[in-house]
């Protein structure tokens, strides 16, 4: 059996015993009322784990590459392990589930299936199960703790005439709680992996086949039951119904309609200075009003060629922002754009995040700054932060954008209600500058020196290259050299000024380049392990600017740097 085959094969099995898990769970022999909510979020994981019959169906029509044959093989092994981690509940399944033996023995006599047919058998209604019933007839609490009460209430499970069960302890046990728990985040963790590697497959199948795998999903999106909020973790979403429509953005000329409006709309002041010069799209000020927050934009007011540019820019970036905000990619919701052409400038104003109190976020920047913060972010968290900003920054590149801004000022925490920092959730803000990849690079100039600490050699000054994927890396691999020694790059330059006894000058120099390097040689192996520290040398040497204009960069990207970020490879270099 092919690759593909096999691959198809195991996630056929394993979406077979979850759905299995799911009804016994529910079904009358093993309900408790204290569980339900266990697996309801169990039912929420197995939900994402269907959309993947829609990827297998794509992967099918896709051309055999060693890029596609790579996604194959990394999917293939991630579903391999999950049904290795759950495998406990198949004699369960054999032995409780009649509906589970029939479709293995369907399954077991055909010789080869295909995506579309596995998905034709497999794709139920999207409904909730009914719950089993809290009381009997008659009034009287029903007693959880009989396996023999309410055999046969779930139709399809266990047969109407069915001899009474000898249901064994072990079997019993895999229905309580520590072991359902334990199950679902065995199911979370998973897919999580396979969420990771979304912006990898969807840049590895073609343009059509993006759209047909984005139709698939935002349907099947649409019929999911509401998800209840976790307070662990936010509930995991396919991400392909909006790839395919930050996608369809960058190849349509003109975009769609989205929640721009612009009018004549005086907008506070407060604190605000006039900028110096023009630059198109800058972020000049970012201020916080209550439960929203505000990015002032400056124009020039003189209407040239470049205005216009400037305008359709503005499109582009609402209309990016729009999708990206409602959508999990870690930015905010975007609620309007307004112009002032008196003032020239545009502001863009986002909706705090659900949860978060009124109070004014912080930028990791200020995080790193305030070196005595008591309740700093713990190493978990770090390594949280980065690999969370590094998949943004990933499915952007694999959609057709770039983000032309990213340093550590542009990674915002908001607080809870508790006036608790939540730091599982950075949110990226600044995207000034961010724009389609294969759109028109604006070769302006920008003397702000913290800004240019972040900005590739080539891009400083007056640039002459045209802004690529890999110039972002460069400044994500800042922000993760940030990240890892908990310095900020403008302590960093000033260290290495003193150090030699240099003056610091209105300008930063390609040399700054080699001072970041340094200090990922010297430290990072030390305080995130040798894995990190490779990832951030590869964004910060260039490693994948070979890779910027090829169809297999996100597959680069993550191998040389997503994976290495990952906090379970500090383990596997200790080990080693």
């Amino acid at each position: 059996m092919e690759a593909a085959g096999m691959a198809l094969s195991v996630y056929k099995d394993v979406y077979l015993l979850v759905m299995s898990i799911y009804r016994l769970g529910m079904s009358a022999n093993h309900y408790r009322e204290e569980h339900e909510w266990l697996l309801t979020k169990f039912h929420g994981e197995y939900l994402y784990l269907r959309v993947f019959i829609h990827v297998f169906a794509a992967l099918e029509k896709t051309e055999r590459t060693d890029q596609s044959m790579h996604v194959i093989a990394h999917i293939h092994s991630i579903v391999e392990h999950l049904g290795k981690e759950l495998s406990d509940y198949k004699d369960v399944a054999r032995m409780e589930d009649e509906k589970y033996r029939d479709q293995c023995e369907v399954f077991s006599r055909a010789q080869r299936i295909s995506p579309a047919e596995l998905e034709n058998i497999l794709m139920e209604p999207m409904t909730p199960p009914r719950t089993p019933p809290k009381h009997s007839t008659s009034g009287k609490p029903r007693k959880r703790d009989n396996p023999l009460s309410g055999l046969g209430t779930l139709k399809g499970v266990l047969p109407k005439m069915e001899p009474i069960f000898k249901v064994e302890a072990w079997a019993w046990a895999l229905f309580g709680r520590r072991k359902l728990e334990a199950a679902l985040e065995t199911f979370r963790d998973h897919n999580a992996r396979l969420q990771h590697f979304e912006f990898v497959i969807f840049s590895t199948i073609t343009s059509d086949l993006r759209k047909e795998l984005g139709a698939s999903t935002e349907r099947d999106q649409l019929l999911q039951m509401k998800r209840p909020a976790s307070d662990e973790l936010e509930p995991i979403q396919s991400g392909f119904a909006t790839h395919a429509r930050l996608n369809a953005l960058v190849e349509s000329a003109n975009g769609t309609e989205g929640p721009t409006a612009y009018a004549d709309h005086t907008i506070p002041t407060g604190g605000v200075e006039t900028a110096k010069h023009p630059i198109s799209l800058t972020a000049w000020e970012v201020v916080s009003d209550g439960p929203t927050m505000k990015e002032y934009k400056r124009y020039s007011s003189v209407q040239t060629q470049q205005t216009s540019m400037n305008i359709e820019a503005i499109n582009q970036l609402a209309h990016l922002l729009r999708e990206s905000g409602a959508n999990g990619f870690h930015t905010l919701p975007l609620k309007s754009v307004t112009n002032d052409p008196d003032r020239s400038w545009f502001t863009f104003e986002f909706s705090y995040p659900a949860g978060a109190s009124d109070k004014e976020a912080v930028n990791l920047n200020e995080l790193i700054e305030d070196g005595q913060r008591p309740d700093a972010p713990s190493l978990p968290l770090r390594f949280h932060t980065a690999l969370s900003i590094s998949l943004a920054i990933g499915a952007f590149h694999a959609d057709g954008w770039l983000h032309k801004s990213m340093r550590s000022e542009s990674i915002r925490f908001f607080y809870d209600q508790d006036d608790r920092c939540i730091y599982k959730n950075p949110y990226l803000v600044n995207f000034e500058y961010s724009r389609p990849e294969m759109a028109d690079t604006i070769f302006a100039s920008d003397p702000d020196v913290r800004r240019n600490l972040y900005r590739h050699p080539d891009r400083q000054g007056l640039p002459t290259v045209k802004f690529n994927k890999a110039h972002d890396l460069y400044s994500l691999g800042v922000v993760l050299l940030e990240i890892g020694v908990w310095q900020t790059a403008a302590s960093m330059r000033e260290d290495y000024l003193d150090e030699h006894n240099l003056k610091a000058s209105g300008k930063v120099t390609s040399e700054i380049k080699n001072v970041f390097l340094k200090n990922a040689e010297e430290k990072l192996a030390h305080t995130m392990g040798s894995a990190y520290k490779q990832a951030v040398i590869a964004c910060i040497s260039g490693e994948l600017e070979p890779f910027s204009d090829r169809n297999d960069f996100a597959l680069q990207f993550q191998e040389k740097v997503i994976k290495n970020i990952e906090a379970e490879r500090v383990r596997e270099i200790d080990i080693l």
